[in-house]
């Protein structure tokens, strides 16, 4: 082992992967060698998940995709421009190199996909890659890092079982990818997942009831319930749960169980746990709505012990009623950020509560299938370009800004305070002293949330006010009228 990362410390020492003709040879090998062996490597994870055909085949195209997408992505003539600009007297402000070494411990839920979301743009990028190989009996794992050890240059990839520090690696720079997140303290050089993370979504009282459903049943059931990103928990306007939970037991109906080969050509797995069906029909807040071989659609009301804030990964839809928009906000917000929000609501609701939800992605009105492979996006990326792309090339690597030309107000700078004469700055101190004019769009009241608010609660006082004052004349003019007739 010691041996193999000292090769690999070695190549990323030696920018083995800086020329981008051997990056994008790599790639094409890569991609070669998965296409070579599409069948195996499906017919493998259709074994190891008991997933459907048509889920196995989904992950395999996403991961495929990945690595056509980098080729067709890296150009040699581009790298070479950006490589001779200060040879040109260009600025290069834009200027990247790897970061040397990546090491990734891949999500299990849909291995190949999440591997290469994180190896890819890693290899794209110049990186040298580490793989961590978890103790277990899958053999998906053991193809697909064989195949890629078959495909990429010996000594810029390593999978190893053995444990990974900067001390072992020897080298002054290098990247972790935890998609399995990790019980320490992430450090600095540390991209962590959290797939503990609860997803959940909000069904409002104008919403598609039947387009709501049928986009989180699916998403809930797919994978065997294993996503990190299916709804864990959904909040239904009480206005309309009967409704919900109807269209819910009619979508679950409609979908069959997925065919595993088998004697009998069905899964062999349960497909919810004995542990968790025992939780459910033990729980006297919980009622089944739907259950089948495909998962279970379970109503809950706020005693519920399905509620108390942790992750299912398991093809268990549960419901919730409330009854205001306010409401959900408030109780899926009480547990912290979420990993995403999918809401389904006419879009003024939708972007009130995108608004005030908190999670780092909401989606309206549908569940993009192609989330569901994802790992959970690591909440340590302040920025990202692409929500629908775990990783991007850019977190693979560091700033390396070149700069030949100054600044057009660098030479006024530099006689000011080379020669101390302040006036040669008076230009410019003008110029940075006026604001341009800020004008109100024409035709809108300057009417925000909490104003809104108040005036809501003042209109529902005087209401109440000239109500009262209504009854009180009512009955001092009435009451002596009647009298006087007696």
């Amino acid at each position: 082992m010691a041996a193999s990362i000292s090769a690999v410390r070695s190549a990323a020492v030696d920018g083995r992967l800086l020329n981008p003709i051997f990056r994008k040879e790599q790639l094409q090998k890569l991609h070669e060698k998965l296409s070579q062996n599409s069948a195996d490597i499906q017919a493998t994870i259709l074994r190891d998940t008991g997933y459907s055909k048509a889920e196995v085949t989904a992950e395999y195209w996403l991961a495929i995709k990945l690595v056509k997408d980098a080729y067709d992505a890296l150009s040699h003539d581009a790298s070479l421009r950006d490589e001779y600009r200060i040879a040109k007297s260009q600025n290069a402000p834009d200027g990247r190199e790897p970061v040397g070494i990546v090491v990734i411990e891949p999500a299990r839920h849909a291995y190949l996909f999440s591997l290469l979301s994180a190896l890819i743009p890693a290899l794209a990028a110049g990186n040298c890659i580490i793989v961590k190989i978890e103790q277990d009996m899958l053999a998906t794992p053991g193809l697909v890092l064989r195949l890629i050890g078959e495909a990429l240059d010996s000594d810029i990839f390593l999978a190893t079982r053995d444990q990974v520090t900067n001390d072992t690696l020897g080298h002054h720079r290098s990247m972790t990818v935890l998609q399995n997140g990790s019980p320490e303290a992430a450090l600095a050089s540390h991209v962590v997942s959290e797939p503990l993370t609860r997803t959940i979504a909000v069904v409002e009282r104008d919403a598609d009831l039947k387009l709501a459903a049928r986009e989180l049943t699916r998403a809930r059931f797919a994978l065997r319930g294993h996503s990190p990103y299916a709804p864990d928990l959904v909040y239904v306007n009480e206005w309309v749960k009967k409704n919900f939970l109807a269209a819910l037991a009619e979508e679950a109906i409609r979908m069959s169980p997925h065919p595993h080969p088998g004697a009998s050509g069905q899964s062999d797995r349960p497909t919810v746990s004995r542990q968790l069906q025992d939780r459910i029909a033990h729980d006297r807040n919980a009622s089944i709505v739907s259950s089948n071989g495909t998962g279970v659609v379970v109503d809950v009301d706020e005693k519920s012990t399905l509620l108390s804030g942790e992750k299912i990964s398991e093809p268990v839809l549960v419901v919730h009623a409330v009854r205001s928009i306010d409401a959900a906000i408030d109780i899926a917000n009480k547990t912290g950020r979420l990993g995403a929000a999918y809401v389904f609501a006419q879009p003024a609701a939708a972007k009130y509560i995108c608004q005030f939800i908190n999670a780092p992605l909401s989606i309206v009105n549908h569940v993009p299938a192609k989330l569901l492979f994802h790992p959970m996006a690591p909440r340590t990326l302040t920025a990202h370009s692409n929500p629908f792309r775990p990783y991007d090339e850019l977190l693979f690597s560091l700033t390396k800004a070149h700069f030949v030309n100054p600044p057009s107000d660098y030479n006024m700078l530099e006689r000011a305070l080379s020669l101390g004469k302040p006036e040669l700055l008076e230009p410019l101190t003008r110029a940075a002293s006026r604001l341009a004019p800020f004008k109100r769009a024409e035709g809108r009241p300057d009417i925000g949330f909490f104003e809104q608010g108040i005036i809501t609660g003042g209109v529902m006082l005087l209401s109440t006010v000239f109500t009262v004052t209504g009854v009180c004349c009512y009955y001092w003019m009435g009451v002596p009228m009647f009298l006087r007739r007696l």
